[in-house]
């Protein structure tokens, strides 16, 4: 990956010149829709992923840039199709130049993560097969492990695992059971066709359900040259994490961050990775975004994300159960 000194991603250029079209509107949408694959592949590669990888990932989106996206790109004005057209980036300019503005969400032009979710699936692929990680990783995990508003998790030995989840006062608590297995050294798959993300460091767990919506945020390797990709709040590529970080990345839906700034904050248990960063334009309104904060802990290896609810203690027997 290279980063530019304002944390904006330095994407190899398009492959063809982005000029306005010509034609009526559904030829100019299906030439749009064209774009919006070639430049999901273009980020791809950005975020680490292999030609192969991008491959799959594109032809799985096609069916999200057919029929029903030329409909609703048809009803943008003449002036909004160019203004999108000529833009470096499509995704960008579906933001800058308001297209979805005044439209209901059914009918936006990109739904939001449709980007999203298949960059998702790219960084998850960076963790490849790993049976002694796994092993090492079940073996970790053994016992129970508490979180305030999460309840209580216990694995065993031999994959079996149990949720004890905590309800609102007066409710009684209710037990899951799920059947796991390990693949690598960060990620779990249950017999119920959940996916889960685990680190383990000294008697603390990171687990969370990496089956989707907006607060996913799988732990991410730190490779041996320092450098890593991060999930939450959008999709970020972190170099020198150890040295002076450097950082960018995209909105869920797809948009380069305009400006990126990482720095480490804290000291010990309250070290974080911060990243400050603008987004450009919202999608839905067109309107100037804000910037926003991103933290990650480093655990075991990996970024993982900051949200408390995804970090457990582990339970000592006879120690104190966690504050409902």
């Amino acid at each position: 990956m290279t980063l530019t000194d304002e944390g904006a991603p330095q994407l190899a250029s398009p492959t063809t010149a982005r000029e306005a079209q010509s034609g009526d509107a559904a030829t100019r949408c299906a030439r749009l829709a064209s774009l919006c694959l070639e430049d999901v592949g273009r980020m791809m590669s950005f975020l680490g992923a292999t030609a192969e990888q991008s491959r799959v990932a594109v032809d799985g989106l096609r069916p999200a840039y057919g029929a029903g996206f030329t409909d609703r790109c048809a009803t943008a004005t003449p002036e909004m199709l160019t203004c999108v057209e000529t833009a470096e980036n499509v995704f960008t300019g579906l933001a800058r130049c308001g297209i979805n503005r005044g439209r209901a969400f059914p009918d936006a032009l990109i739904r939001g993560e449709t980007f999203g979710f298949e960059v998702r699936w790219s960084a998850e692929e960076r963790e490849v097969t790993d049976a002694a990680g796994a092993d090492a990783l079940r073996a970790a995990m053994v016992g129970s492990w508490a979180q305030r508003d999460q309840g209580t998790w216990t694995f065993a030995a031999d994959g079996g695992a149990t949720h004890a989840q905590r309800r609102l006062a007066g409710a009684p608590q209710f037990t899951d059971t799920y059947q796991l297995t390990a693949s690598s050294r960060a990620r779990i798959f249950s017999d119920a066709s959940g996916r889960y993300s685990a680190v383990v460091e000294g008697d603390l767990l990171y687990w969370n359900s990496t089956a989707g919506g907006t607060g996913y945020s799988a732990a991410q390797p730190i490779e041996e040259d320092g450098s890593a990709v991060g999930l939450q709040s959008g999709f970020w590529a972190i170099e020198d994490v150890h040295g002076t970080p450097r950082c960018t990345g995209f909105s869920w839906w797809g948009q380069p961050v305009q400006a990126a700034r990482c720095a480490w904050e804290g000291q010990g248990d309250a070290r974080r990775l911060l990243i400050m960063a603008g987004f450009g334009h919202d999608l839905l309104s067109g309107e100037p975004a804000a910037p926003a904060q991103v933290r990650f802990r480093e655990m075991g290896g990996h970024l993982v994300g900051n949200n408390d609810y995804h970090h457990y203690r582990r339970v000592v027997p006879g120690g104190a159960a966690p504050t409902p």
